[in-house]
Parts: structure tokens; sequence; C-alpha cells
């Protein structure tokens, strides 16, 4: 469960309101909400898959590398924690540095581009965009813990949940859309994303630190110890 709560952090860590933008974007241009439906699956379902065979891959070579050279795993999985941890925190420091330039560019012309793109093919846009997670140190950072896990229920669920986490607002459009309540919801989002974005993006930041420092108390306690602060 102490994978699952982790997961969880990291969901927030990771959080992304393009998904919720890009929904926006496609209710606005009259998208059916059959096709925004299957966006949203395509994404779960690909996004779930790739994260749980990402964490078992791992996982697997670590017990090879650990047959070969007769050596636990905990090897593999320390180099795997270690790289998430300085991920997160370079990522907190981009993030960081970002806020103090607070220069920005306008989105409008990219946004449209990518619409276009995606109107064209939506289960390969949900693909595409399922894939795009592994360019997220929070993913990456699961599918590392992940990968010490022996349940492949537990597995499941640390993916799952973190998609839900991080993209929550992306597929609480999408099955709001699907019952025809997402003007109020889409109204929300409008006004909290104007007035608490500042507030939101240094939050997310603080909890992207967090976990990073969380994964490398973990990684250094092995080291010096022999044993992991975080329970397999």
């Amino acid at each position: 469960m102490n994978v699952i709560a982790l997961a969880f952090g990291l969901g927030v860590a990771g959080f992304d309101v393009f998904g919720a933008v890009l929904v926006v974007l496609l209710v606005a241009s009259k998208l059916p909400k059959q096709r925004i439906a299957a966006f949203a699956l395509v994404v779960l379902a690909g996004t779930v898959t790739a994260g749980v065979a990402a964490s078992l891959l791992l996982g697997g070579s670590a017990e090879l590398f650990a047959q070969a050279l007769h050596r636990v795993p905990a090897c593999v999985w320390v180099g795997a924690e270690g790289a998430a941890s300085v991920g997160l925190l370079g990522w907190a420091a981009a993030r960081l540095h970002r806020h103090i330039k607070s220069g920005k560019e306008p989105q409008e012309s990219q946004d449209s581009r990518v619409l276009q793109w995606l109107r064209r093919s939506i289960v390969l846009g949900g693909i595409i965009y399922a894939a795009s997670a592994f360019t997220d140190p929070s993913f990456l950072a699961v599918i590392a813990i992940a990968s010490r896990e022996q349940s492949l229920f537990v597995v499941i669920m640390a993916h799952i949940v973190w998609l839900l986490v991080s993209q929550g607002l992306f597929f609480g459009l999408a099955i709001a859309i699907m019952c025809d309540r997402h003007q109020p919801l889409i109204a929300w989002f409008e006004r909290v994303r104007a007035r608490y974005s500042t507030l939101i993006r240094s939050s997310i930041t603080v909890v992207i630190i967090l976990c990073g420092l969380i994964l490398l108390a973990d990684m250094a306690t092995f080291l010096l110890s022999g044993h992991w602060l975080l329970p397999e």
C-alpha cells in the first residue's frame, strides 16, 4: 500500500492541466462526445498498459541481473530510484527557474495545431498522448518504485492511481461530457486556472521536491543500512 500512496503523491506532483485544456478545445470544436470518450479510454488503457509493462520489464531485468551476477535485484532498483529522484529534483529546479523568469508565450497557435491534428485520428492521438507520459519524471518514478513490487495487482493499481490523480481534470471533464454536465465544470476550471494558477504551480513544485527527497532518502537508507526506508 505504500507503493500506491507514493504513486498518489507522484500523481499530485505530475498534475497536468493540458489534457483538460485539450478536452475544452475539443468541446469548443463540436467534436462528438463519443469521440472524446474514445480518446479518454485510449489514454487510460494505453498509459496504464505501458506503465505496467515498463515496471514488469524493469523488475524482470533486475531479476536476470541478479541471477547472472549473484546479486540481489536491489542494486538495479537503487539505480532506478536514484535516477528518478535526480529527475524529480531537476524537474523542480526547472519549474522554479521558469517561475522566476515569469515570461510566457501565448499558446493559441500551438493549441490549434494540436487540435487540428487530433481531430484527424482520435485513437492515434490517444496513443501518442499516452506515450507522452514517458516524458514525465513523476511517471518514470512510479515505474521505478512499482518495479520492486511483487504483486501484479498493486503494480496495476499504482499506475491507475497515478494516472487518475495526475490527469484528474482530464478524466473528470470526459465523464462530465458523457453525462452532459460539462458546462459548469468547464466554467469552474477556467475560473480556478485564472485565479489560482500561480498557487497551484507552486504547490505542485513543492510536492515534486518532496517526492524526489523521499526517493533519495529511500535509496540512501538502503545504501547505508541494507534496508529500504519504504517497505517492499
